[in-house]
C-alpha cells in the first residue's frame, strides 16, 4: 500500500457536510459522511453500508423501492493479498463455474490498469468510472486497498435526471472518507 504524502485537493464546488451524518465501521477504521436526506442500512453480508437517496416519485422500472440513487459500501476480503486485477481474475473464474451467470455472464473489465488512481482518505485508490450495466443503472466504483481486503464504494443512479447532481454528490461523499485509529482491542476509538 502506499500512502500519499500530500493532502487531498478539495471538490470543485464543495458542498457544506457540516450537517451531514456519519457513517462508522469500527471494524475496518472508517468513517464517511453523508447528506442528511439519505437513508443508511448496514449490511451483515459485506461488512458495510448502503447508502439511500430516496424519492417517492420515481423508481427503477424492475424495482419497488422508490430511490434515485444508492452507495454500496461493502468489504471485499483478500486473504491471499491479490492485486485487483487478479481478484476479478480469481472471481471471473469462480464465476464461470457457477451457476451465477444465469445467461447474463460473468463481466469482468477489460483493463483494470486502465482505471483511473486517485487519492481516498490518503491512500490510493482505482476508479473504474461511469459505465452502463446491461438492463440496469449506471454505476461509478472505487477501490480502496488494505492489503487483506478491499474497500469498494459503488454508486449506482437510477433516475435519469439525477445523473449530473449524482457525480457531484458522490464525489462529495468519497470526498469525506477518513481512516480512524485502531484501539489496542483492534477497535476504531
Amino acid at each position: 500500500q502506499e500512502m500519499l504524502k500530500k493532502n487531498p485537493q478539495p471538490a470543485a464546488n464543495a458542498i457544506d457536510t457540516s450537517n451531514w451524518k456519519t457513517y462508522r465501521n469500527e471494524k475496518y477504521g472508517f468513517e464517511v459522511r453523508y447528506p442528511f436526506d439519505w437513508m443508511l442500512e448496514t449490511r451483515r453480508d459485506t461488512e458495510g453500508a448502503t447508502l439511500k437517496k430516496r424519492n417517492a416519485t420515481w423508481s427503477y422500472p424492475s424495482s419497488t423501492d422508490p430511490i434515485d440513487a444508492l452507495i454500496h459500501i461493502d468489504i471485499i476480503k483478500n486473504p491471499k493479498r491479490l492485486t485487483l486485477q487478479g481478484m476479478f481474475n480469481e472471481w471471473h473464474e469462480a464465476c464461470e463455474k457457477s451457476d451465477v451467470a444465469l445467461g447474463l455472464g460473468c463481466p469482468i473489465p477489460d483493463d483494470i490498469m486502465k482505471w483511473k488512481q486517485i487519492q481516498v482518505g490518503r491512500m490510493l485508490a482505482l476508479r473504474s468510472g461511469k459505465r452502463f450495466l446491461p438492463e440496469g443503472p449506471e454505476a461509478d466504483s472505487i477501490y480502496i486497498n488494505k492489503t487483506d481486503y478491499y474497500i469498494l464504494f459503488e454508486g449506482w443512479y437510477y433516475n435519469p435526471n439525477y445523473d449530473s447532481d449524482f457525480t457531484g454528490i458522490f464525489d462529495q461523499i468519497l470526498s469525506t472518507f477518513k481512516f480512524i485509529p485502531f484501539t489496542s482491542s483492534g477497535q476504531a476509538p
